[in-house]
């Protein structure tokens, strides 16, 4: 699963229809479990443009908590199907970024 993808069960559903077809399947599902306030927070840092050149941010805080607001509609959702197939695993992304390198490397079996 990528980053921000996907979004919904369809999506997700699409996901295993299309790695089926090349003989995979998902077998992990790493669910990094940020607070809202955490994400909003780590989003302002990063303060990126809306495009080169751009004094608009595209981190802006009416953006961020659009972008938030959409991610939590559908999130709950694609986290049950993954976790009703029994590959989701949850880490807590609120903690410092080498402890969540450490959870995930423990994850895939190499930590």
């Amino acid at each position: 699963i990528m980053d921000g993808f996907p979004i919904n069960v369809e999506q997700a559903k699409f996901l295993d229809d299309k790695i089926s077809k090349y003989g995979y399947q998902v077998e992990k599902v790493i669910y990094l479990n940020l607070s809202e306030e955490e994400s909003y927070r780590r989003l302002i840092k990063r303060g990126r443009p809306l495009h080169e050149g751009s004094t608009e941010l595209h981190d802006s805080p009416e953006r961020i908590k659009s972008r938030l607001t959409i991610y939590k509609e559908g999130e709950k959702d694609v986290l049950d199907y993954y976790r009703q197939k029994g590959v989701l695993v949850e880490i807590n992304a609120d903690q410092s970024i080498e402890d969540v390198h450490k959870d995930i490397l423990k994850t895939v079996g190499k930590g």
